[in-house]
């Protein structure tokens, strides 16, 4: 694996941002029907070796990760790029590169991202021939696990491991996909995912899910995203959803999302506005409530599109410093009574 460091404190470089050029010329070459004969023996042999030989993913060093990632997995040139945010100036550097031609046919998008808390591996969802795969990866391999049944834009991990993806008014949950065997060419052998739930309403661009009791029923799953201003929250036991107003403006579409230790964070993608916490507490979603929720702006973020976020779930958040609080406008001194 060279000197890429995903087993050390530091992430990958950029200078390793292609994948292995020999693995990726004999393993992403285009499905063919199989000839008779020796040439169809042959294929049939070189396929094996393939999957054979595919080594296993490196996990994300989220046990000793001094770099507090917070990262975007988004397009680029020729395919898309995974990227870490630098806190200080707001600017993505690229770890590796993911061409378009990387993997078997080619494949035209990637969205719906997330690091799973059990095996640290950076998930995401490939779209390959119009038929969407789920997938983890690292700079130089990947594994398909799962065939999903629909295109998701949002996607997060549970603390349990489960899978959580979200696209217009649906909801689709892979059970541990860690357990999954990984595949190197995607077919429709590939399981499905084990839920699929309706929703109320679409949600967010990308997703953070939290264990609260922010309805008062008792502590359950939720599902946090940004949309059209609101903070939305998703009941995945039965699709519901609760909006919450948040106490500053929030508005345009936020393409990432990043939960460390509970604390919850979304960064905008129009480049000025920046990245925000949102501050759950339990009882927002009580009907009888107020049903809103404080949220501060903590950090700039580069403008971004087609884009998701990943991060460790149990890593501490980066040091981001809250924007000051402008000092309250004094009140104008009340004039002196005039004599009479």
């Amino acid at each position: 694996f060279g000197s890429s460091h995903f087993g050390s404190s530091h992430l990958p470089q950029a200078t390793f941002h292609t994948w292995r050029a020999v693995g990726r010329r004999a393993c992403a070459m285009p499905r063919r029907p199989v000839a008779h004969g020796a040439v169809g023996l042959l294929a049939v042999v070189a396929a094996a070796l393939c999957v054979a030989r595919a080594e296993p993913i490196k996990a994300w060093p989220c046990e000793n990760n001094t770099d507090h990632s917070a990262i975007q997995v988004l397009e680029g040139d020729g395919g898309y790029d995974v990227k870490l945010l630098d806190i200080a100036t707001g600017g993505y550097t690229t770890l590796w590169s993911v061409p378009f031609d990387s993997v078997a046919g080619g494949y035209t998008r990637i969205n719906a991202c997330g690091i799973s808390p059990i095996d640290s591996k950076l998930y995401c969802l490939y779209e390959i021939g119009g038929t969407p795969y789920l997938a983890r990866f690292d700079d130089q391999n990947i594994e398909f696990v799962s065939m999903a049944t629909k295109w998701a834009r949002a996607g997060a991990f549970s603390l349990n491991g489960d899978f959580y993806m979200t696209q217009d008014t649906k909801m689709f949950v892979l059970n541990r996909p860690d357990t999954l065997p990984g595949q190197a060419v995607p077919d429709a052998s590939l399981p499905p995912p084990d839920v699929e739930i309706t929703l109320e309403r679409e949600v967010g661009a990308d997703l953070n899910m939290v264990s609260m009791d922010l309805d008062n029923s008792g502590e359950k799953l939720w599902a946090i995203s940004v949309e059209s201003g609101k903070v939305m929250a998703v009941d995945v036991a039965d699709g519901s959803v609760c909006e919450l107003t948040p106490s500053i403006d929030l508005s345009g579409s936020y393409g990432a999302a990043w939960d460390f230790q509970g604390e919850l964070y979304f960064a905008n993608n129009d480049g000025e506005s920046g990245v925000f916490r949102v501050f759950l507490t339990d009882g927002a979603c009580d009907p009888s409530g107020t049903s809103t929720v404080t949220a501060h702006n903590v950090g700039e973020s580069d403008r971004t599109s087609a884009n998701d976020g990943a991060n460790c779930l149990l890593e501490e958040a980066p040091p981001w410093t809250p924007a000051p609080t402008p000092a309250p406008t004094p009140e104008p001194p009340t004039p002196e009574p005039t004599p009479a």
